[in-house]
């Protein structure tokens, strides 16, 4: 459920308010916004097809010591939180489209390995409940994702960066508590590891927000 939530919470907001609240800020009138946003959104499109059918590939084919599925949910949680600021900082429409093809991109791979994750860990008889819980943390995600848009609209770099944290932080924290459970085993390692990215990304979010009221 973390990962689904952080993941949607990141690439929601974005997908249904942020990008035209960007497009208004950088257009002259409503009809280039509209240009700008259909301009910038078209390659995220194109990546999420694209990278949702390869991620569960790429990670049933990966082998580490840290499991398949983890090291794609830390480098997509990371290349997703890199494309969202690439969309807060962009001067026009091409990095926005840069910026969105990347964070659509790397969000997605991580996403098809987190949902490729799920059987690994549980058994055929807690599928149905699992899944319940995802698609519960898809509707959450939603809602939470255009709450901060609309309490940060006023910021270019809240308004993209801190859904990119707190998704990068549940995804971590996902990512954590996957390790520990690899094997069948508890490791309480991996678990401090999380709660220490939890911390650390929180504080870094709670800076950020400080710094631009």
């Amino acid at each position: 459920m973390l990962g689904q939530l952080g993941i949607f919470i990141a690439l929601m907001g974005p997908a249904t308010v942020s990008i035209q609240i960007k497009a208004s800020q950088l257009a002259s009138s409503p009809a280039e916004a509209a240009s700008i946003t259909a301009f910038a959104v078209a390659p995220g499109a194109l990546a999420a097809v694209i990278f949702n059918a390869l991620g569960g590939r790429i990670s049933d084919r990966t082998t580490s010591r840290f499991g398949r599925r983890r090291p794609w949910l830390i480098i997509g949680s990371l290349g997703m939180f890199v494309g969202l600021a690439l969309i807060a900082l962009a001067p026009g429409a091409a990095l926005m489209a840069v910026g969105w093809f990347l964070a659509q991109a790397a969000g997605n791979l991580a996403l098809a390995s987190y949902v490729a994750s799920i059987p690994d860990q549980l058994s055929p008889a807690q599928y149905g409940r699992a899944s319940g819980l995802v698609g519960i943390a898809g509707n959450l995600a939603v809602m939470i994702a255009t709450w901060l848009a609309s309490a940060f609209a006023g910021n270019m770099l809240t308004l993209f960066l801190v859904p990119g944290l707190i998704g990068m932080v549940l995804v971590l924290a996902f990512g954590g508590f996957l390790l520990a459970t690899l094997g069948g085993g508890t490791d309480f390692t991996a678990l401090l590891v999380a709660a220490l990215a939890v911390a650390v990304l929180g504080a870094a979010m709670t800076m950020l927000i400080r710094g631009v009221k």
